[in-house]
């Protein structure tokens, strides 16, 4: 079996453990493991000492786990609750993607997928790097449809904000909870990958 590398980046830093059964022919992975590529956040307990109890989801094992907060700092991938961090992370039949923005990932790949446009309605064709991204992603115009057309998506808060193309420390402040009657998702910046960017690659 090839051993787990690391893909991190500059700015906000991603650790993805990847192998060879990870990737099919295309050199994309298999059916997201995440619902937002916060989740994919590598484990922060912040520059400060205290002792908070708190969730990170592990995208290595695919769970949810316990982790020691230092109280300052840290990253998104931090939350009050076993219960909380599942309803963010977790990819699930009930959890409707479409509101979600087009989200290619930090990796450089051109693989041409699909996603729901939230402000023009339709499903709109784009190019997926081949790792994290979100959950607005299908394989097929007619999966798109199928998903967000047929009325079984949740609608996006009217008064939400968007935030584009900035990296700031966001506190849990900013985290809407999610339940399993309605998505509120937050609205933060596309993580992208730029020139100093490193992705390796599994052993051969």
């Amino acid at each position: 079996m090839a051993s787990l590398h690391s893909c991190c980046f500059t700015v906000l830093c991603v650790c993805l453990g990847f192998s060879h059964s990870a990737f099919i022919k295309e050199g994309v992975q298999h059916p997201l493991k995440i619902f937002h590529q916060d989740c994919a956040l590598k484990k922060d307990e912040g520059p400060c000492k205290a002792i908070i109890e708190k969730f990170y989801f592990n995208i290595e094992t695919g769970k949810c786990e316990e982790f020691e907060y230092g109280g300052c700092q840290g990253n998104e991938n931090n939350f009050q609750s076993k219960e909380e961090c599942e309803a963010f992370c977790l990819v699930k039949e009930y959890k409707s993607p479409c509101h979600l923005v087009d989200d290619p990932g930090p990796c450089r790949a051109l693989v041409p997928r699909f996603f729901f446009d939230s402000k023009t309605k339709e499903c709109r064709r784009f190019y997926y790097g081949g790792c994290l991204g979100n959950a607005n992603n299908f394989q097929t115009l007619k999966e798109c449809h199928h998903r967000c057309h047929s009325g079984n998506h949740t609608k996006e808060p009217q008064d939400s904000l968007e935030v584009k193309d900035i990296a700031p420390l966001f506190t849990k402040t900013d985290v809407h909870s999610v339940s399993e009657s309605h998505t509120q998702p937050r609205k933060l910046p596309r993580l992208e990958a730029n020139k100093d960017t490193k992705i390796v690659l599994p052993d051969q």
